[in-house]
């Protein structure tokens, strides 16, 4: 009996030893896939108060000089690998010119620029391990700053919230991988698209290859985004259960936690999610 006891607890001992192994070597570790079916394509553009003209097309003039002069390309490269920074001579609305618009020399005799944006949108803005705000579009935003020789104030935000924070002048735009749409237009003022982007789906399951895959399963997304109106759209025609976030990275915890079966996401965080999948 003792000889069978010694070879039970000899074998859970070695089963532990194993899951341990495994577990450092990245033995059995889970693969993150992108759906080949897109939900959407789109583009990301920076949204101003309906009427801050003056404010917006500066900051959009010196948005295409940095296009023009390569410095956009440059900070594109240092956090995608390559230039994905879009040239477009189309406003998403005509802008109003009007002499009685100091929405420019407001920001400019503040010698502030204050930029909401979401915390948790890697890459294009997001706090680090350290709690430092980082991202691509702030990159973009701090040159613009530079240029009109005045301060880049960062102010996170609700994304929920976003447009409130816009209309009641908490914050002067909001510069953080906000998809164009039809009813984004109409509660701001957004100049040109100045980077390409998707809405796709994030999962575990290489099963899962585009929206008709999801009938059934549990999808998770961030409240306000883009996605989230999409997978509405798709659950109102169909059996999925929709999960809503705070932010992406919150709905990433639950992905791999098994929560939800998949993520409606921008493609960019997409593929952030991904590379440090792939890196952990």
């Amino acid at each position: 009996m003792k000889n069978s006891l010694r070879l039970i607890c000899l074998a859970l001992g070695l089963v532990m030893l194993f899951c341990s192994l495994s577990a450092c070597s990245g033995f059995g570790k889970k693969t993150l896939y992108i759906a080949e079916g897109q939900l959407e394509e789109e583009t990301f553009g920076i949204g101003f108060r309906h009427d801050d003209y003056a404010l917006a097309l500066k900051v959009q003039e010196t948005l295409d000089a940095m296009r023009a002069d390569g410095t956009a390309g440059t900070i594109s490269k240092e956090w995608f690998g390559e230039d994905r920074v879009i040239t477009s001579d189309t406003y998403t609305r005509e802008p109003v010119i009007s002499d009685s618009d100091m929405s420019l020399q407001k920001v400019l005799d503040a010698g502030k620029l204050v930029m909401g944006l979401d915390p948790g949108f890697a890459p294009m803005g997001y706090q680090d391990e350290n709690n430092k705000l980082i991202g691509f579009d702030i990159d973009l935003a701090r040159e613009v700053c530079k240029r009109l020789n005045i301060e880049l104030v960062l102010q996170p935000i609700s994304w929920d919230a976003k447009e409130t924070e816009l209309s009641t002048g908490r914050i002067d735009c909001i510069w953080n991988g906000m998809s164009i749409n039809d009813g984004r237009v109409r509660e701001m003022f957004i100049p040109k698209p100045y980077m390409k982007n998707a809405q796709v789906i994030l999962s575990y399951d290489k099963k899962i290859m585009g929206p008709a895959d999801l009938s059934g399963l549990k999808v998770g997304t961030q409240s306000g985004s883009a996605a989230e109106e999409l997978v509405e759209g798709l659950a109102n025609a169909g059996d999925i259960t929709l999960e809503k976030y705070d932010d992406f990275f919150m709905a990433y915890e639950d992905l791999k936690l098994g929560r939800v079966d998949a993520l409606a996401i921008d493609l960019v965080a997409a593929e952030y999610f991904v590379t440090m999948s792939k890196n952990n």
